[in-house]
């Protein structure tokens, strides 16, 4: 499987095995005390966001972010081996570069953070919308 992966100033960059889609990846919470990690990866929900369906709207630790912690894991194998002399940069091939590039004017990540903010507020409003029956319930039983 070959899967581009473009470091950012924001996180990560992944094209879609198909290229036709771009998912960004970004770095939340570097330590998190959570005790719900993956076996595999060692992240947690907490610690990594992507605008990919799986993690922004079913909140999971998707295949992009899984990607991006093997790649990062990989990457400190890398450096460790020569001896801190390889630079970020050098692990991008022009075709990443490129990706990059395209991925800035690309549309879907626009879409899929359109559709990561639609989803938090929708989940927001349900909450409040809960904590209001809550509140009313409450009034009525112990009332001010």
């Amino acid at each position: 499987m070959s899967v581009s992966v473009v470091q950012t100033t924001e996180g990560w960059n992944i094209c879609s095995q198909n290229n036709d889609e771009m998912y960004a990846v970004t770095q939340i919470n570097i330590v998190c005390q959570c005790l719900l990690k993956c076996e595999n990866c060692q992240a947690c929900i907490h610690q990594y966001s992507c605008t990919g369906l799986d993690s922004s709207v079913r909140w999971n630790v998707c295949k992009h972010i899984h990607y991006i912690c093997h790649f990062n894991k990989d990457k400190s194998f890398l450096l460790c081996q020569r001896d801190n002399e390889l630079d970020i940069h050098e692990l991008s091939s022009e075709k990443d570069v490129i990706v990059d590039e395209l991925g800035r004017r690309y549309s879907p990540i626009r879409i899929g953070m359109n559709d990561r903010r639609e989803a938090l507020k929708l989940k927001l409003n349900a909450m409040v919308d809960t904590l209001k029956k809550k509140s009313k319930h409450l009034l009525k039983i112990l009332p001010l």
